[in-house]
C-alpha cells in the first residue's frame, strides 16, 4: 500500500488488485519587464525594441551655407535683399555750336551763353571847315569874298552873307597876315575846291560809331550719376529698377533632434512548488500542469 502521490505508477499496479486515485497540481511562474537604453541587461532577455525621436532643439542662427534637411534636422530659409540707390554726384556742362552773329540782343540765362563785339559802322573821320563871307552883288554873285563883311562892303558894295566848306584834308595857305578892325586877324587865306577863298578854319571831329552785335549757345547740364553704398540686409522685398540695384541672397536655420532607442526586457522567475490549487495562465504567468497519482491494494 502507498498513501503518497507520485508521478508514475509503478508497473505491476493495476486497478485489478489497487485502488487507483488521481489529481492534476499546477505550477506557475511570473514574467517581470523592465525598460532600458541600454542594448545588453545582465540577466534579462530582450524581446523588442523600439526608436523614438525627441522635440526638436532651438533654431541655429541664420546662415548663407545651405543644410542637408533629413530626419534630425530641419531646415528654414528667407531671402533677405540689400539695394543701391543711383543719385546726380554732379553736373557736366556741355555747350552747343555758337550762332551767327546778329544785331538783335540776345539775353543771356541759365541755358543760353552770350557773347557779345564791337562792330565798326563808321570810322572817325576829321574835317575841317572854312569860312568867309560872301558878296551878293546882284552883278556878280558869291564873285567876291573877304573876311570882313564890313570891309567887304566899303570895297566891293553889295550886301555880305556868311559862307563855309568843310574839306577832308587841310588846304594849304595862300596868304597870310590879313586883319581888320572889325573882325580882328586873320591869320591865313586858303582857296577852296569851290574856287573860292576862305579865310575862317576849324577842326571838327566825328567820332567812330560803332554797334554791338549778339550771338549765343545753348548750356546743358548733364548729370553724372552714381550708387550710393550697399544697404544693410532687409527681408523686405526689394525691386530692381533703373535707379536701383538689388542683391538677393537665401539664408538658412536649422533645428535638430535627437534618436532614442529604448530596450524591453523581460525576466522569468523561478518555477513555484506544485500545488492542488489551479492557476490560470495568463501574459505574464505561465502555467504547468502534472497528474500525480496514489495507490492502495484493494
Amino acid at each position: 500500500d502507498s498513501d503518497g502521490w507520485v508521478t508514475e505508477i509503478p508497473a505491476g499496479v493495476t486497478e485489478e488488485y489497487f485502488t487507483i486515485e488521481s489529481k492534476l497540481q499546477y505550477r506557475s511562474r511570473t514574467k517581470a519587464t523592465t525598460t532600458s537604453t541600454e542594448s545588453a541587461l545582465a540577466g534579462w532577455t530582450l524581446y523588442n525594441t523600439q526608436t523614438t525621436w525627441g522635440e526638436y532643439g532651438p533654431w541655429s542662427d541664420w546662415s548663407e551655407t545651405k543644410p542637408v534637411q533629413s530626419e534630425s534636422t530641419k531646415v528654414e530659409e528667407k531671402e533677405q535683399y540689400r539695394c543701391q540707390e543711383q543719385y546726380i554726384s554732379s553736373y557736366t556742362t556741355v555747350y552747343g555750336e555758337w550762332s551767327g552773329w546778329q544785331d538783335a540782343k540776345i539775353t543771356e540765362t541759365s541755358t543760353l551763353e552770350v557773347e557779345t563785339r564791337q562792330v565798326l559802322v563808321s570810322e572817325a573821320k576829321t574835317t575841317y571847315v572854312y569860312g568867309a563871307y560872301f558878296s551878293s552883288n546882284s552883278s556878280k554873285p558869291y564873285a567876291w569874298t573877304h573876311f570882313c563883311p564890313t570891309c567887304g562892303n566899303s570895297h566891293y558894295g553889295g550886301t555880305w552873307e556868311y559862307k563855309t566848306i568843310e574839306e577832308s584834308s587841310k588846304l594849304t595857305p595862300i596868304a597870310f597876315g590879313q586883319s581888320c578892325g572889325h573882325q580882328g586877324y586873320f591869320p591865313s587865306e586858303y582857296k577852296a575846291r569851290d574856287g573860292h577863298l576862305y579865310y575862317y578854319e576849324s577842326e571838327k571831329t566825328t567820332p567812330a560809331v560803332y554797334k554791338t552785335q549778339y550771338r549765343s549757345r545753348k548750356i546743358e547740364k548733364v548729370p553724372n550719376y552714381a550708387w550710393t553704398e550697399w544697404s544693410e540686409w532687409s527681408d523686405q522685398k526689394m525691386m530692381a529698377s533703373n535707379q536701383m540695384r538689388v542683391e538677393e541672397r537665401t539664408l538658412y536655420r536649422t533645428a535638430t533632434r535627437s534618436q532614442t532607442t529604448t530596450y524591453y526586457y523581460e525576466q522569468w522567475s523561478a518555477w513555484s512548488d506544485w500545488g492542488d490549487t489551479p492557476v490560470t495562465a495568463a501574459a505574464d504567468v505561465a502555467v504547468e500542469t502534472r497528474t500525480v497519482y496514489r495507490y492502495r491494494k484493494k
